[in-house]
């Protein structure tokens, strides 16, 4: 999967070079900094999982980061938020492989001798925290990690602002959300099974596949942690597949590039509609109503630029600008050669004799007048379809990807 994950980063830059100057920069800022967290990822070893403690005030995550480190590494407090900013507990020996990757993600680091080697565990500021800065961070940083530890309580697990604002909204990340409710210890052992019932259901209503939360309790009024070894026994079993947590890195980048084919659209036709609509102008023209001529080429352009969109769809509109102009050209000039043939002082040597110019060498004159506003449109749609073939391969990529058919990079 790693490779493949190469090969389309390959891809995805030469979509969004094709893309240039067709749609707006900032959709194309979707799709790079969706390959840039890919390429992020990719900078850390693969037998390293980056695992992030989410959820709200007082749910406990800070202790289950302490217990996992064996000591006081993160605050613990009632005051919110108590997290302020994100903490990264990293094994000493880990600390060079992983530096860069977490400088990139603005999160300081914790060296812990005594901590698993395989695992990267970072407490996030509180969800449900005061400072909207927080949320935005907290939001920020989920799609640049593996997996995320969406931590509760008996009191909260069902709280509308965790599901509404970030589980139902994660649903498509489902195999990279963890689920616990800590602080059991403060419910009857009877009431536990009913309560993680009621939490699983939770979840399915956030449309989340098989949910199956872990009963924890990270600081006990007495007696060792419950629950955490298991934590922990699931988030290493990760490390024998990246193909899980690597399928969220699909899922942002294919839902990128899925937006900006929005955006960029299908096939214009235009060879066809262009042809069709000159013939009808044309015609307009060599039966004297140059301006429903105008009005004809003007609608036609004005809605190949709203189909267009974008910066190329300003171009197009641009030359709408000039159609009057043209229209008028060629018609003086259409009469100008009439008279002339007229006259006896043909500008052009004709093989027809008589008076009056063939219809349809006056057609040719209007058609050939008309034209002109052919190079650029295209030059437009030109750019358009070599972004819309970029895209589609990309896209195809993408598809082959998620079903773990081999990419290949390169140009399509």
């Amino acid at each position: 999967m790693r490779d493949t994950l190469v090969g389309l980063l390959e891809k995805t830059d030469l979509t969004i070079a094709s893309c240039r100057g067709v749609v707006l920069d900032e959709r194309l800022d979707l799709v790079a900094q969706a390959g840039k967290n890919v390429r992020l990822r990719l900078s850390y070893p693969e037998d390293v999982i980056v695992a992030a403690l989410a959820g709200g005030t007082g749910s406990g995550k800070s202790s289950i980061l302490n217990v996992v480190a064996d000591g006081e590494v993160a605050d613990v407090g009632g005051v919110r938020p108590t997290t302020s900013s994100p903490i990264a507990v990293v094994a000493s020996d880990q600390t060079g492989a992983m530096s860069v990757y977490l400088e990139e993600l603005g999160i300081a680091i914790r060296e812990v001798d005594d901590f698993p080697p395989w695992l990267v565990l970072i407490d996030l500021p509180d969800t449900d925290s005061v400072v909207v800065d927080h949320r935005l961070q907290v939001a920020a940083l989920l799609p640049q990690i593996d997996v995320v530890v969406w931590v509760t309580d008996p009191e909260k697990y069902r709280d509308a602002a965790l599901h509404d604002r970030f589980l139902k909204p994660l649903a498509t990340y489902a195999p990279q959300l963890f689920f616990v409710l800590n602080q059991i210890d403060r419910l009857a052992e009877e009431s536990v099974e009913s309560v993680l019932a009621d939490f699983a259901a939770a979840l399915r209503d956030d449309a989340i596949e098989d949910p199956q939360p872990l009963a924890t309790a990270a600081s006990p009024p007495s007696g060792p942690p419950i629950g955490i070894s298991e934590l922990l026994d699931e988030l290493e079993m990760l490390t024998d597949s990246r193909v899980g947590l690597y399928s969220k890195l699909l899922t942002d980048l294919t839902g990128a590039v899925t937006d900006l084919g929005d955006v960029v659209g299908t096939g214009l036709d235009f060879d066809e509609r262009f042809g069709e609509v000159i013939t009808r102008a044309a015609d307009m023209v060599v039966d004297d109503n140059p301006a429903d001529a105008t009005s004809l080429l003007t609608q036609f352009v004005e809605n190949l630029a709203a189909e267009i969109g974008g910066p190329g769809g300003e171009e197009v509109n641009a030359v709408a600008v000039d159609i009057p102009g043209l229209v008028l050209s060629v018609a003086e000039t259409l009469d100008e050669k009439v008279t002339a043939h007229r006259a006896g002082r043909p500008l052009i040597r004709w093989s027809e004799k008589g008076d009056t110019m063939p219809r349809d060498r006056r057609f040719d004159l209007v058609h050939a007048g008309l034209v002109e506003l052919e190079p650029p449109l295209r030059e437009v749609v030109s750019r358009r379809a070599v972004a819309t073939a970029a895209l589609s391969d990309l896209s195809v990529s993408l598809v082959a990807a998620s079903s773990g058919t081999p990419v290949i990079s390169g140009r399509p």
